[in-house]
């Protein structure tokens, strides 16, 4: 607990001690009444004592050796915190100059000592060079410091810190006594000195504006406080609890870099009893009594490495380190991991890592980063990780962990990174959170988090980075959320949340990504949007969002991705959107957005991706469309937009995709679109287009899928067809393109679907289209197709559907047909064909064969002899067949 500093002064006056003890002056008369409140007060005082007051005392070295011991020690008094506080400027000014031996930096000190049994060498207690070493009592075994007196220098003392064994004896022999010094041996007993022994020191030095805390806390004060998981904890005035600072504490602003402490701590030594009490008192009774927890595991494994008997001792630090990690190993089926990190053997926990960047990796013997990633990690979290409270680097990607996130998880408050993601963590996020007061980045997505993302997220000031996606979180995001004025990243995709996106959003002006996407958030995009000028990102799809696009959108200058996909915005598209000069990928669709596409769409010349498709935009595309150089996408489907094709589109030399079918615009393709030469696919189905093919669609030699369907094109199809080498879909139903196939489609090798039914192509299929070994699909149905098929069309070993029907073809069938293994459908029904199908029937399993085997009134037999029609027709009509 937080320890008030205490005056070492001159000797005050007699009246000042009477009034330090509380006692009346008639007790102060009485020596023995002033010995048994003395005693009394110095007693060790319980938890609830420890939180409600504190200890003060005047200390003096005496310079007269023939001083009497009680007369050298000044009464204590406990003090409220406010008065300790209150009085510190006077105590640092009073004191006097103390050098610490494992640092030269001169020290003022104030110290807290404690008196034991008069046997015994007391806590506080000053031996003066008039003592001889028989007269010295024994200490007792534990953790010390000593005092030396500075010889010369009233009033001075240097402190090392000792560990006393309990073999050790006095040696009459050379009148001292053997003790162990914790960096080193001595063998001499300092003629002055000051020893520290258990309950507690605590030293507080001030030098350079530099406040250190030097804490050493002995086995009975833990077990008497129960301080547990707060071990080294110091209690503040408001009841909670910090971490006792070893860094420069001058700063108010967090201290995030892991640069060593100025000076540390002695290591405080424990035995094994002592050492199993700090246990219990942190993980309860299930390290004892549950032998499968791995509470209990943990602990017998420090018991059989650390203490091979009870005299072993370890230190407090290391002690919970270890116990910390062993629990997590065993919590999370270590046994199992794909790489065990040499976790529980011999080498030193700092060295359980693989050397590069998995393991346990630390800096002064202290835990500083856990990275154990895509390693087979199943079980869950155990709340014992809240004792590695020196850590900075928390990672576990890709993971079968199932538990909650432990609230102990607020006590590692050195975190700067936690990222706990792939995995299945389940329940709320805890509350506890909001004390990682240092945190930069916070992953837990792609879990089953649930709950609402609590309020205190709104206390990570320094947070930059937080993912939340793919979880289960439901509710509002807070208001709170606009508290983390650094944050860049702010990702909360693919989650249950509801209600508007808060106008504190507009705080976080270094946001660069914001992802809100595949919620259930309604209302309208706030104004404050336009606060975020440095956001690069921002994702709004599949939302319940209705409203306006506000202006302010066109404040964000440096976006290159709006992206609203599936939302329900029915406003107009704000001209505001033509600041957005960097935006490389807009995406409004579907949505409900009206009017006209803006002119100033022209100045995003970054643009590569606009989708404005399944909308209720009308008008015209604006001839400014020509200004975007480096646009690869262009998507205006299904909208309302008429007009024509501006001929500036033949500078979109980047283009690679324009569909624009089902929409209103009419007038001729234009011949500008020969610029195209990337373009991989054309859809101009389903539009009021009218004129011929263009000779020039040749040069579209990266074309992939031209679709001229539902359209009021005439003419032929060019001979230049045959350059599109690489076309897979060709699809010209439903127009009234006539003439025939010209031969030069047999060099269209890559071709997987021909579909130009219903239109009004003659003439001979072409022998050449036995080229096409991928098509899959050949279907010219209905159309003015004479002569006979040809044997060629037997090459076309992936065809899977064959539609001739309602032609004028003559002849038999050509027996290459049975060939065609994956043929599945197959129609040559109202045709002048004649002869026998049953030998493509017993060589092929069609699914669907129609052909005109149905008898006529006039003649005696049918046309076409099909044992496996499924369908028979005759002159008039088609019937079902049943097997």
């Amino acid at each position: 607990k937080n320890v008030p500093s205490i005056d070492v002064q001159e000797n005050p006056d007699e009246q000042t001690r009477v009034e330090n003890t509380g006692m009346t002056k008639d007790d102060a008369n009485d020596e023995s009444t002033i010995k048994k409140k003395q005693i009394e007060i110095l007693r060790p005082m319980g938890r609830a004592e420890t939180t409600e007051g504190c200890l003060d005392t005047n200390l003096h070295a005496p310079n007269e050796s023939n001083v009497a011991f009680d007369e050298r020690l000044e009464i204590l008094q406990p003090m409220s915190i406010n008065e300790s506080h209150n009085r510190q400027d006077t105590v640092r000014s009073e004191v006097s100059s103390v050098e610490v031996h494992s640092n030269t930096i001169q020290h003022d000190l104030v110290i807290t000592p404690h008196l034991g049994n008069e046997n015994e060498l007391h806590q506080g207690e000053i031996i003066s060079d008039s003592f001889s070493p028989t007269d010295v009592p024994r200490p007792r075994p534990g953790a010390y410091f000593v005092g030396e007196r500075n010889e010369g220098i009233d009033d001075t003392f240097s402190l090392t810190p000792y560990a006393v064994d309990s073999s050790q004896q006095y040696d009459q022999d050379s009148n001292d006594y053997t003790i162990e010094h914790l960096t080193g041996d001595i063998d001499e007993v300092p003629e002055a000195y000051i020893v520290v022994d258990p309950p507690i020191f605590v030293a507080e030095m001030v030098t350079s504006n530099k406040k250190l805390r030097y804490t050493a806390i002995a086995t009975s004060i833990i077990l008497a406080t129960g301080i547990g998981l707060g071990f080294g904890l110091s209690q503040e005035p408001n009841g909670t609890i910090s971490i006792p600072p070893t860094k420069n504490t001058s700063s108010s602003s967090p201290d995030t870099n892991m640069n060593p402490p100025t000076s540390q701590a002695p290591k405080v030594m424990v035995n094994l009893s002592s050492a199993l009490q700090m246990i219990f008192d942190v993980s309860g009774d299930t390290v004892q009594n549950d032998v499968l927890s791995p509470q209990y595991k943990a602990m017998s494994w420090l018991k059989e490495g650390y203490f091979g008997d009870d005299q072993n001792m370890i230190d407090i630090d290391t002690l919970f380190q270890n116990f910390a990690l062993a629990t997590l190993h065993y919590a999370t089926n270590g046994e199992n991991w794909v790489d065990d990190y040499n976790f529980l053997t011999p080498e030193k926990e700092c060295n359980w890592n693989n050397g590069i960047d998995q393991g346990i990796f630390c800096e002064n013997e202290q835990v500083r980063i856990i990275k154990l990633s895509h390693n087979g990690l199943q079980g869950s979290l155990p709340m014992e990780i809240g004792l590695l409270k020196r850590m900075n680097i928390f990672e576990i990607i890709g993971s079968e962990i199932e538990s909650n996130l432990p609230d102990s998880i607020g006590n590692l408050t050195d975190l700067h990174t936690l990222q706990i993601a792939e995995s299945k963590l389940s329940g709320m996020m805890p509350p506890t959170l909001g004390k990682l007061f240092n945190l930069e980045k916070l992953h837990l997505g792609i879990n089953h988090l649930t709950g609402s993302i609590p309020t205190e997220i709104g206390n990570l000031v320094n947070l930059k980075e937080l993912y939340l996606y793919k979880n289960e979180l439901k509710g509002s995001i807070p208001n709170e959320i606009g508290n983390p004025v650094n944050l860049t990243e702010l990702d909360l995709y693919q989650n249950e949340l509801t209600g508007s996106i808060p106008e504190s959003i507009g705080n976080l002006k270094q946001l660069q990504v914001l992802d809100f996407s595949i919620s259930r958030l309604s209302g309208s995009i706030p104004e404050a949007i336009g606060n975020l000028t440095n956001l690069i990102s921002l994702f709004l799809q599949e939302t319940n969002m209705i409203g306006t696009i506000p202006e302010s959108i066109g404040n964000l200058i440096q976006l290159e991705i709006l992206d609203c996909y599936g939302s329900r915005f029915s406003s107009r598209i704000p001209r505001t959107i033509g600041n957005l000069i960097h935006l490389r990928h807009l995406y409004l669709y579907p949505n409900q957005v009206t009017g006209k596409i803006p002119e100033s769409i022209g100045n995003l010349n970054q643009l590569e991706g606009l989708d404005f498709s399944f909308s209720r935009l009308s008008g015209s595309i604006p001839e400014t469309i020509g200004n975007l150089i480096n646009l690869k996408r262009l998507y205006l489907q299904e909208t309302k937009l008429t007009g024509t094709i501006p001929e500036s589109i033949g500078n979109l030399r980047q283009l690679e995709e324009m569909p624009l079918y089902e929409t209103k615009i009419i007038g001729t393709i234009p011949k500008t679109i020969e610029n195209l030469i990337n373009l991989k696919i054309l859809f101009l189905d389903k539009t009021g287009l009218v004129g011929t093919i263009p000779e020039t669609i040749g040069n579209l030699i990266n074309l992939k899928k031209l679709h001229l369907q539902d359209t009021e094109l005439t003419g032929t199809i060019p001979e230049s067809i045959g350059n599109l080498i690489h076309l897979e879909e060709l699809m010209c139903s439903r127009t009234k393109i006539n003439g025939a196939i010209p031969e030069s489609i047999g060099k269209i090798i890559k071709l997987k679907d021909l579909i130009c039914s219903q239109s009004q192509l003659s003439g001979p299929i072409p022998e050449t289209i036995g080229n096409l070994t991928d098509l899959v699909t050949l279907s010219l149905w209905q159309n003015n197709f004479s002569k006979t098929v040809p044997d060629s069309i037997g090459k076309l070993i992936k065809l899977s559907t064959l539609r001739l029907n309602q032609n004028q073809f003559t002849g038999t069938l050509p027996e290459e047909i049975s060939c065609l293994k994956n043929l599945a459908v197959l129609d040559i029904s109202r045709n002048f064909l004649s002869g026998s199908m049953n030998d493509i029937c017993y060589e092929l399993e069609l699914h669907e064969a129609v052909a005109d085997c149905g008898r006529d009134a006039s003649t005696a037999y049918p046309r076409v002899r099909c044992d496996c029609c499924t369908q028979c027709c005759n002159s008039t009509l088609c019937t079902n067949i049943k097997n």
